[in-house]
């Protein structure tokens, strides 16, 4: 089920969420409050984080 919804997540987009804090993501500064979308299909794909993002395991 797990490697179901990585592959193929029911939305693509979470809904948006606040940042809670100032920080810096791969460069970027966000600030406080700055609404934040999450793209849960890039993340299931990304090779830094999976093995062999586009196999079915």
């Amino acid at each position: 089920m797990k490697e179901t919804m990585r592959k193929h997540p029911v939305a693509v987009m979470l809904a948006p969420r606040l940042a809670l804090e100032d920080c810096n993501v791969e460069g970027y500064d966000i600030r406080k409050g700055t609404r934040v979308f999450i793209n849960t299909w890039s993340i299931g794909r990304n090779s830094s984080v999976w093995e062999a993002p586009e196999e079915f395991n």
